[in-house]
């Protein structure tokens, strides 16, 4: 699979992303990391001529306290969300979360697209799904249940090792 053409475009304010939108219309479309837009255009999913990328955008980082609210814009990576003080004092949970699935460390968990294909022979639906995996040198070996957690532990994250072997 390859990716269509389109003109890739990057604005460094609101302002410039608005007047690209305004200017191609539904033939545009924003993103903020593009892993799953650009998915969707290589399996032929979706078609646009011109893709509007908003990580440049200063306006929309960072992590704040508004109206009692906690803010978080929409370039904000996991790993500032970890390490927002803001977040650490209002949302804990939130914070805990990220620091122990390490998502975006190269010993963390990493995200991964999966195409799943329906199991009748009929039906040749493939669907897109988005995973958060280790690698398989990363498991230590333990009694791994499958399956959603009823809550998300320290004990968890024991089934893990870093790379060199050390255990969280």
């Amino acid at each position: 699979m390859t990716l269509p053409p389109f003109d890739l475009h990057r604005p460094q304010s609101l302002e410039e992303a608005t007047e690209f939108a305004d200017r191609y219309g539904e033939d545009a479309a924003y993103y903020c990391g593009g892993t799953e837009l650009l998915l969707l255009l290589k399996m032929g999913f979706a078609q646009f001529g011109h893709l509007i990328d908003l990580k440049g955008i200063h306006e929309l980082g960072g992590v704040r306290a508004e109206n009692g609210s906690l803010v978080v814009g929409g370039t904000v990576t996991h790993r500032e969300l970890e390490r927002s003080k803001l977040v650490r004092e209002r949302l804990p949970a939130l914070a805990a979360m990220d620091e122990l699935e390490g998502i975006g460390q190269p010993d963390g968990y990493h995200r991964k697209a999966l195409h799943v294909q329906a199991a009748t022979p009929r039906d040749d639906t493939v669907v897109l799904a988005q995973v958060y995996m280790k690698y398989a040198e990363q498991v230590i070996e333990a009694d791994v249940q499958l399956g959603p957690l009823a809550e998300y532990t320290l004990a968890h994250a024991a089934l893990y090792r870093r790379r060199g072997g050390q255990a969280y």
